[in-house]
């Protein structure tokens, strides 16, 4: 007895009427009966395997010989049913063999289609006499052989051509032809043979039409006759130019043209004309650059533009000068110019403007230079005068206030202080304070800040000079000027003594911080007594000195107040109430009132370095 097996059975591309089934086998009378609920199924594809839960696998064989399925073999044996219903593929439809297609098909290639020359008509494969070529048709299968139906006519597709009774291939490069239909697309009949024709090449067995001028190319087969391939591209030789179909000879001086390329080289097409550049001229056989100034010439149209041919050389007229190949007129005085050469007259480009010379004058009036004048002459403005010169009320030309006149010229006034001194460098210089005369010469250390030139009267910074001294050492002051000193009371007093002179004190404390004082009114008296006039307080050491303003000048070996000796110093001590606000003259690094003190910076706490300097405003 078989022992009870379920079995799945699938049946695919059919039409099942009964549906999909799931059936039994019963160990009594073997028999298949279907299993709750059953399931329509329709049009599945095939699967033509039956699983049993014994892992065994049998091939499943489907007849429809019978209404009802019937099971003739049992396992292990291949299972059978029979009387299943299906239907039969149409036109197009898959199919395994010829059982699977209605009447009049058959399966070709696993699919339904009419053999031979037959065609789908309606419902049916219709056998008919196929048309040839010309004839009219409705369908390719109504014509003939490899003919289609094309626009309602048999003919052969584009690749094929008619031989008389059937499409055939077209012809390839090199085959002989009668005709040029006969060869494939893009080749001609050219000769009896399928070739290209001159204005095409062969590539890749087509014939693609040659380049025209300017266009890519690798090779001069690429382009049209005429043409040559040029650094990868299609040109005309440099003796030609490309009307548009072929390389034609250019056109010389003069004559009509179109366009650039037309015109021989050299030559430009300007105003429909061929014509050399504005920068040549024609020779009578090619264009050459115009000619600069100082070359020879013949004809004005020589020389480069506004150039002027005169006495047979290119240039500029005199009032002229060139700029840009153009001539330009000659700058006035104060133009801003390049060279000389742009400037009217006899006048100099310097430092980029245009100048008379050192011995010239302009004269705005005329708009050229002149002579300047000499001492004496009659003026209207100093600028007329020689140097050293200026113009007076007098409209006369005098020596300067700076210079005096020794006979032959006017010589420069000997300096009395830095201001007076033509550098802006620091450093020691000999000046001569204004006396009774300028016999006497003295150093003075000056400090150039541009426009300002001061003159040291003391400095001091470093301890290396003693400043407890006498009056007459005072007086006539002590210390290398390069260095720490004193420049003396009577040199300070011819310095200054006219009362237009500032002054201004540097002050520098020990943690290197500095400050200022300055006094827009210093001078000293004169005789023994040496007293000071100080006003004007600006800056930030704060106004310390002004307290002992009109004030003698005390040393300790004349000391009314004992204010000197008190100080250890020599100053302008006041006669009453406290001695100073100030002591730059005190001892170096001593303590309280008697060190370098500027009550106002740093209380009495002695100062590092301090420096006073004056300069005529």
């Amino acid at each position: 007895m078989f022992s009870t097996l379920a079995v799945t059975i699938l049946i695919y591309n059919l039409a099942v009427n009964e549906g999909s089934f799931v059936y039994l086998i019963n160990d009594e009378n073997d028999q298949l009966k279907p299993a709750e609920p059953e399931t329509t199924i329709e049009e599945l594809t095939t699967v033509k395997e039956v699983t049993f839960n014994e892992t065994t696998t049998r091939t499943l064989s489907v007849t429809n010989d019978s209404a009802l399925p019937i099971v003739e073999e049992t396992f292990p044996n291949t299972v059978k049913f029979t009387n299943f219903t299906t239907e039969k593929g149409t036109l197009g439809a898959q199919c395994e063999d010829v059982t699977g297609c209605e009447d009049s098909l058959f399966c070709i290639h696993n699919t339904c289609q009419c053999a031979g020359e037959d065609f789908w008509k309606e419902d049916a494969c219709v056998h008919v006499t196929k048309y040839t070529i010309n004839s009219k048709c409705r369908n390719s299968f109504e014509c003939s052989g490899k003919l289609l139906c094309l626009d309602g006519i048999c003919q052969c597709s584009e690749e094929f051509i008619w031989n008389g009774t059937n499409c055939i291939t077209k012809k390839i490069f090199g085959m002989q032809c009668y005709s040029q239909k006969e060869c494939q697309d893009d080749l001609f009949c050219v000769a009896g043979i399928c070739s290209c024709p001159d204005t095409y090449y062969l590539d890749k067995n087509k014939c693609v039409r040659r380049k025209d001028a300017k266009q890519e190319c690798s090779k001069t087969e690429e382009c049209q006759p005429s043409l040559s391939c040029f650094r990868q591209l299609c040109q005309c030789p440099s003796s030609d130019f490309w009307n548009g179909s072929i390389c034609t000879l250019r056109k010389t001086f003069n004559s009509t043209c179109n366009s650039y390329p037309e015109c021989k080289e050299s030559l430009e097409c300007k105003e429909d004309i061929c014509q050399c550049r504005e920068t040549d001229y024609w020779d009578g056989s090619y264009c050459v650059i115009k000619k600069s100034p100082g070359m020879t010439c013949s004809e004005q149209f020589e020389c480069r533009n506004e150039l002027h041919c005169l006495d047979d050389l290119c240039n500029c007229p005199d009032t002229e000068f060139l700029e840009e190949f153009k001539c330009l007129p000659k700058k006035v005085e104060n133009s801003v110019c390049q060279t000389t050469a742009e400037c009217k007259d006899t006048m100099k480009c310097r430092h980029g403007k245009c100048k008379c010379t050192d011995l010239e004058y302009w004269d705005s009036d005329f708009e050229q230079c002149f002579l300047k004048k000499e001492l004496g002459g009659v003026c209207s403005s100093s600028i007329e005068c020689q140097e050293n010169l200026e113009c007076d009320d007098d409209d006369t030309c005098v020596c300067k206030s700076s210079t005096y006149w020794n006979g032959m010229n006017c010589a420069k006034k000997l300096p009395s202080e830095c201001e007076d001194i033509d550098s802006d460098k620091d450093g020691v210089y000999s000046v001569y304070p204004k006396g009774k005369s300028y016999s006497r010469r003295i150093s003075v250390y000056c400090i150039m800040m541009g426009e300002k030139k001061w003159t040291v009267i003391q400095r001091r910074y470093d301890g290396s000079v003693d400043f407890y001294r006498t009056l007459p050492e005072y007086t006539k002051g002590f210390g290398r000027v390069d260095k720490e000193h004193w420049l003396g009371l009577e040199n300070i007093y011819r310095i200054s003594k006219d009362g237009s002179h500032e002054l201004s004190v540097v002050l520098e404390d020990w943690g290197g911080f500095k400050r200022e004082a300055n006094y827009s009114t210093f001078y000293i008296g004169s005789g023994s007594s040496y007293s000071s006039g100080i006003g004007g307080y600006s800056g930030n050491a704060g106004n310390s000195l002004g307290y002992q303003s009109g004030y003698t000048f005390y040393t300790y070996d004349r000391d009314y107040n004992y204010c000197a000796n008190k100080n250890t110093g020599a100053w302008w001590y006041r006669t009453s109430g406290q001695c100073c606000l100030s002591n730059l003259n005190g001892k170096y690094n001593g303590t309280g009132q008697t060190g370098i003190v500027w009550s106002s910076f740093r209380n009495y706490y002695s100062l590092k370095a301090s420096t006073m300097m004056i300069r005529r405003k």
